[in-house]
């Protein structure tokens, strides 16, 4: 799933070092994008992260989305940001690749569709796969083969049916950074593609509400 990088990137800097920390390359922020999905219904383990990440979706002319956030706090903090992802099928890679700037801080995404890939490229243990567990394993595979800092991971029931006695539209999500690993669990309401869409979006939110935490950032970045 990886490709090969360039040494350096359009504007002749180094696009990261075979070893150590990558450099920071601060920019201004990007237009708000237009988010997509809805959460019709959440499971009663509902958490503080679940919350948290909510609070971009109404987000005002003045206010940062979540994509700009993460662009914004990798950047500033010299962060490579990287995804894996199972149901969403590389959607939310799609999504980083938009913001500001992107070739100096997203490394790159995994799409781990299939049990055998997440076992052997990624290390996550046979079994049950929606669950924090394999989500967290997941993240922590893609963050050694990426070599990236922060890494989202999802997994989850895209329907149209249940699996593994999880209903449809089940997604379980973890954000690693550094050695910090944020977990969340949604039950997203439509069709399959309304839950992809959803989960996208999510994730992205989660994704920001963990590095905003990084970079000391609130929710109203200007």
């Amino acid at each position: 799933m990886r490709g090969p990088h360039p040494a350096r990137d359009r504007r002749g800097h180094r696009r990261h070092p075979d070893a150590g920390l990558p450099h920071p390359h601060p920019h201004p922020p990007r237009p708000p994008h237009r988010a997509r999905g809805r959460v019709s219904a959440v499971p009663e383990e509902l958490d503080e992260e679940q919350v948290t990440c909510r609070t971009f979706r109404n987000h005002g002319p003045s206010e940062a989305t979540p994509l700009e956030v993460v662009a914004r706090v990798a950047q500033d903090s010299g962060l490579w940001v990287a995804t894996v992802e199972s149901l969403t099928s590389g959607r939310v890679a799609s999504r980083l690749g938009e913001g500001e700037n992107a070739s100096t801080w997203f490394r790159g995404g995994i799409v781990a569709y299939d049990e055998q890939v997440k076992v052997e490229l990624l290390g996550v243990d046979t079994g049950e796969l929606v669950s924090t567990r394999c989500a967290e394993q997941m993240a922590t595979g893609a963050a050694r083969v990426l070599r990236a800092d922060a890494v989202v991971a999802l997994t989850g029931v895209g329907g149209p049916g249940p699996d593994e006695d999880k209903p449809p539209g089940t997604v379980v999500m973890a954000v690693r950074v550094g050695d910090v690993t944020t977990f969340a669990t949604f039950l997203i309401g439509g069709p399959p593609d309304e839950v992809v869409a959803g989960a996208t979006d999510r994730a992205v939110e989660l994704l920001a509400s963990a590095l905003r935490r990084q970079g000391g950032l609130d929710d109203r970045v200007r």
